[in-house]
């Protein structure tokens, strides 16, 4: 299972887990930035609810608005 959220989660799984994946930038040997898109292992969970409850979690405490 895969399933893009908006532009910078994607939700996974694998036979025992939910996983919820953030979007970054990859970098070079050097260390600089490239174009190139990875996902990395933001959290895992139980279930799906689980997943989308903790993603919006985490927005709500990236977001400017109180």
């Amino acid at each position: 299972m895969e399933i893009m959220v908006g532009q910078n989660y994607k939700i996974t799984s694998d036979a025992l887990n939910i996983i919820l994946n953030k979007k970054y930038l990859k970098k070079d040997k050097q260390g600089n930035v490239t174009t190139e898109v990875g996902f990395k292992q933001s959290g895992y969970y139980t279930t799906l609810d689980g997943a989308f409850n903790a993603l919006i979690e985490k927005e709500i405490k990236r977001s400017d608005t109180i």
